[in-house]
């Protein structure tokens, strides 16, 4: 097996020592800090040394914010504003309105000249669909009434009908049609037919016992392959389970 003979390149004697990842992360947190510590001690001692940045963002100003900006307003100062000016010029219409009564009053609404077409004064009266439902009832009623009153002044007049089912039969109904069964009778039926056919059948074989048993299903000729008579012995799982372990441990004795 070369597994006996290999070593791990890692814990030979001639490796360096090895640190976990745990002692790495605070071995470089330890040198980050020195660094900063020592930075900090090189600006303390040296004022005379000026600050340098390369970033962008130190030399930038903001367009909305510079001096010689406008002053800017919220947009809740500006909704305040433009409702205050709004008002304002709602009360100035009201005062001219006032003070000028001899100014008609002008209007370009469309509304203000246009009229219902079913409610102006030379419409016909209206009635809800309360109304028109119960006045068509009760024309139906009179109608009904009508034909009623007219069949029993005129018994001379005939029955006329014009619905074809009228005059049609039922075909499985007819005088002249078999007498029908049901599915329960029908069942019924076919069952007191297998009894009596299954009855028939013990009584011949009762009564003559010289006729021999005659059967066509090829399963009463079959045999079973494994157990047969010529059949070698065969072992469950268990036992060839058990063979094979006492085998692997016999060898095993043998090797030692």
């Amino acid at each position: 097996d070369p597994i006996a003979f290999g070593r791990n390149y890692f814990y030979r004697l001639s490796a360096p020592e090895q640190v976990s990842v745990e002692e790495a992360e605070e071995r470089a947190q330890i040198l980050a800090d020195a660094a900063a510590l020592k930075k900090l001690a090189v600006d303390y001692a040296h004022p005379e040394i000026g600050l340098t940045s390369s970033d962008p963002t130190s030399f930038g100003r903001n367009y909305f914010n510079r001096a010689s900006a406008p002053e800017q307003e919220d947009s809740e100062e500006a909704k305040e504003r433009a409702q205050i000016l709004a008002d304002a010029l709602a009360f100035k219409k009201l005062a001219v309105d006032y003070a000028h009564p001899e100014i008609g009053v002008t209007v370009s609404d469309p509304i203000a000249f246009g009229r219902n077409y079913f409610n102006r004064a030379s419409a016909p009266e209206q009635e809800s669909m309360e109304e028109a439902e119960q006045r068509a009832q009760i024309l139906v009623d009179a109608a009904a009434l009508k034909k009623l009153a007219v069949d029993y002044a005129h018994p001379e007049i005939g029955v006329t009908s014009s619905d074809p089912t009228s005059f049609g039969r039922n075909y499985y109904s007819r005088p002249s049609a078999p007498e029908q069964e049901d599915s329960e009778e029908a069942e019924e039926r076919a069952q007191i037919l297998a009894d009596a056919l299954a009855f028939k059948k013990l009584a011949v074989d009762y009564a003559h016992p010289e006729i021999g048993v005659a059967s066509s299903d090829p399963t009463s000729f079959g045999r079973n392959y494994y157990s047969r008579p010529s059949a070698p012995e065969q072992e469950d799982s268990e036992e060839a389970e058990e063979r094979a372990q006492i085998l692997a441990d016999a060898l095993a004795f043998k090797k030692l």
